[in-house]
């Protein structure tokens, strides 16, 4: 029956491609293969149709005969679409040339698992290998709880860069279902029931990337009492399958064996399925059995500020961060921007041109105005009370500003997000987070970085920036707060917007009176804040002390050559209107800091 007119495949499916012009053929060898408990049979009678099932459904196992109505390199078509979009897919190739030199070339595969000669017994030529798939697959079953919503973040991220997903949620899902198999179907329970399961729980966090990034509680089946066996918390995250991949292998080639434990996750596992890849870290509460904060959290709650003030002291202290003694060849921050983070600048100015235009045409009446930045000749956004300068276009390659500055070991992604903050109550045990003074009285236990798809050589002051970058977007969370409670920072309409995007654009003369107070005074790691100086400028001031005390011997103008195209960068991303102009408040001091 045409796959079109029956139910679609279930994750509960194993979808087995039967590519094969012969009718005669081909029936009779879906109905073999359905036979098998599990298996959802799909027949293609051409590569043309064989190809739009590749490009529709994720394909466990594939049937491929080579010479398809007389074209002998119809077939090779069906397996090299196989091997660029599904390449975790077993083949068998079915064919009546078994010592073509096509098909010895293809026995060499990882992905081809068998050549059969056509007119052999089913059983034997398909069914067998099909149903060595299919144990295997069975083998690795995980019960999934929570995971919709994993599936709903990933569908919503669809059209950010990275991504190329099927047509179909349900699709979606079904190869979520083989990834977390790969993730955590090798586990395996203690005797009595040996049944894995994982809860998803959401992290918040402002992640920037493509990926999704969730918390994973892991039971591994049941003791000899019937209880589950609790195995540890971790951190997921799933994205694109190249970004995954990169980030492994940076984990492996700098963090493993160059992180202190004490300062890192570790991972348990990673698998790259066909269009997306999976990532699971030890998580920072598993060591204590705490509960667990991102920085950006922390530095949006006000009973979190002690603690954030806290985790900076920690991150950035010069004793404990063994990787900034790595010392490494120079680098040319803006080419490092560009190459690590594939930084399209123009567009990160467009976004903000973008913006500005937008609230120039709404609050022209209120005295705001609004002048694009040229290549060479800086802009201006002016409003009541006061002048925000635009970099020119050309800032990030300008050599007065950036010639090859010092590099060592970086985390090289070290925003709010991706850094987790271990705490515990003041009784060792954990805390109730809906409470909005919980934190008041928590101890902070341990801070551990994830995401370190960027970990490698990089300039000195790359993640304190990325920080300070948080500390503003955190602060222009708070700015919707004053004027709108309860209204999100990217929801803000009319008049309210207007004020915050006031008071966010007024943020550049304190900007700029700390960062010279900042630089100006000796480092010794502590902040030129007072008690009663704003939340962002404690954190912010606390940050620069610490990244002095960190890198002694760098100059203002080192640090200026990263945190420009840093914050740059941020315009690029989905932080909203007024989130756009408190970064630009923080660009506009640093850019105008490199004029004398």
């Amino acid at each position: 029956m045409p796959a079109s007119k029956r139910r679609p495949p279930t994750p509960d499916d194993y979808v087995v491609l039967v590519v094969e012009d012969d009718a005669d053929l081909r029936n009779p060898a879906c109905r073999a293969l359905e036979g098998i408990d599990g298996v959802y049979a799909i027949g293609a009678e051409d590569a043309g149709t064989a190809l739009k099932a590749i490009d529709r459904y994720y394909v466990d196992a594939a049937v491929v005969d080579l010479k398809l109505g007389g074209r002998p390199s119809a077939g090779m078509d069906v397996i090299d679409a196989l091997s660029e979009a599904s390449p975790r897919t077993r083949i068998v190739l079915w064919t009546n040339h078994l010592k073509a030199q096509t098909v010895v070339k293809y026995l060499d595969s990882d992905q081809v698992v068998r050549a059969v000669r056509k007119g052999t017994d089913l059983h034997a030529a398909l069914v067998e290998p099909i149903e060595e798939g299919v144990r295997r697959w069975r083998d690795r079953a995980v019960t999934v709880r929570e995971a919709a919503f994993v599936r709903r973040l990933i569908w919503n991220r669809r059209k950010r860069s990275g991504y190329q997903l099927r047509g179909t949620q349900r699709e979606l899902g079904r190869e979520l279902d083989r990834l977390y198999r790969r993730l955590f179907g090798e586990i395996r329970g203690l005797e009595g029931s040996g049944e894995v399961r994982v809860t998803f729980k959401p992290i918040e966090r402002k992640g920037l990337s493509a990926a999704v990034t969730v918390e994973g509680e892991v039971t591994i089946g049941t003791d000899a009492a019937s209880k589950p066996v609790r195995g540890n918390r971790c951190v997921v995250k799933i994205g694109p399958t190249e970004e995954i991949a990169e980030e492994a292998e940076r984990y492996e080639r700098f963090v493993k064996f160059g992180v202190r434990l004490a300062q890192r996750v570790e991972l348990l596992n990673h698998a790259e399925e066909n269009l997306l890849g999976g990532i699971a870290y030890s998580f920072a509460g598993g060591v204590f059995g705490h509960s667990v904060l991102s920085f950006d959290k922390l530095l949006q709650r006000a009973d979190g500020r002690r603690l954030a003030t806290a985790a900076i002291r920690a991150l950035f202290d010069p004793g404990q961060k063994n990787w900034y003694d790595v010392s490494c060849p120079d680098v040319s921050p803006s080419d490092y921007m560009q190459e690590s983070y594939e930084t399209d600048f123009g567009r990160c100015f467009e976004r903000l041109d973008g913006t500005l235009t937008t609230l120039q045409e709404k609050f022209g009446r209120r005295g705001v105005s609004f002048s694009k930045a040229g290549e060479e000749e800086p802009g201006r956004f002016s409003f009541d009370g006061g002048e925000l300068t635009i970099p020119p276009r050309n800032v990030q390659g300008s050599s007065r500003v950036y010639p090859l500055r010092p590099a060592c070991l970086v985390h090289g992604d070290m925003h709010g997000g991706n850094v987790m903050v271990e705490l515990a109550a003041d009784d060792d045990g954990e805390i109730d987070l809906d409470d909005p003074v919980a934190l008041e009285a928590a101890e902070l236990k341990r801070i551990c970085l994830i995401d370190y798809r960027n970990a490698g050589p990089g300039p000195k002051a790359v993640d304190a920036v990325a920080m300070q970058a948080s500390i503003r977007l955190a602060d222009a969370v708070e700015i919707a707060a004053e004027v709108a409670p309860g209204v999100s920072d990217k929801k803000l309409k009319s008049e309210a917007l207007a004020r915050a995007v006031e008071i966010a654009a007024n943020r550049v003369q304190a900007e700029q009176l700390w960062l010279e107070r900042s630089w100006r005074l000796p480092c010794d790691g502590e902040s030129v804040a007072n008690p009663t100086s704003a939340a962002w400028v404690s954190a912010s001031a606390l940050l620069t002390a610490r990244t002095r005390a960190t890198f002694r011997e760098m100059e203002l103008p080192e640090y200026l050559a990263i945190a420009i195209p840093s914050a740059i960068r941020q315009f690029g991303y989905d932080v909203g209107q007024l989130g756009r102009v408190r970064l630009l408040a923080w660009l506009s001091s640093l850019y105008t800091a490199t004029i004398p």
